[in-house]
């Protein structure tokens, strides 16, 4: 049984000493970058899943703040980039018309340099709610969490299911070399 449901079965409150919120990645896993990437993915979904629950309490854990923060400030932008940088080009230099992935990637790319704003506001407001006494979230912080936690999550959906799928269909053994070697 996890922690989160003994916790909730239990009626115990979960505390961020009791489980870890986001795994450290393998630096051997960037030998395999769509591996690699789908990895982060779900890491992501972890924070996002977090931030859900900061929502649904209206309340923050500290210790988990200051993890989102650094997760947020740090590895997203650097998962971005490897994706704008790297993936992205690969995938659409390799893609057949029938695969009509060039508005997805435009899409995606706006998505992300809107994700990047929102991103800095949702730190804000961690940071803010962190730094109170009572680390009691407002309504309008609810709502931008959930809402940031579910257009995130349909990001993530896109780039799963139609990204990394015609990536993995498509991208060469020389081409996964050299995404590989750009996110490193």
């Amino acid at each position: 049984m996890t922690a989160d449901r003994h916790a909730a079965e239990s009626g115990h409150k979960l505390t961020a000493a009791q489980t870890p919120l986001v795994e450290i990645m393998p630096m051997k896993l960037l030998d395999e970058p769509l591996e690699y990437l789908f990895a982060d993915h779900f890491r992501q979904r972890s924070v996002l899943s977090c931030l859900r629950k900061f929502a649904d309490t209206k309340e923050i854990l500290p210790s988990y703040s200051s993890e989102i923060i650094g997760f947020l400030t740090h590895e997203l932008p650097l998962h971005h980039a490897d994706e704008e940088l790297d993936l992205f080009p690969a995938v659409l230099r390799r893609a057949k018309p029938e695969d009509a992935i060039e508005p997805v990637l435009e899409r995606l790319h706006e998505e992300h340099e809107a994700s990047d704003a929102e991103t800095m506001r949702i730190v804000g407001i961690l940071s803010e709610c962190a730094a109170s006494e009572s680390h009691m979230l407002g309504r309008k912080a609810i709502n931008m969490l959930k809402a940031f936690a579910v257009s995130v999550n349909t990001h993530l959906a896109i780039e799963n299911s139609l990204v990394l799928a015609i990536a993995r269909v498509r991208l060469s053994a020389k081409d996964l070399t050299a995404i590989s070697r750009g996110m490193k």
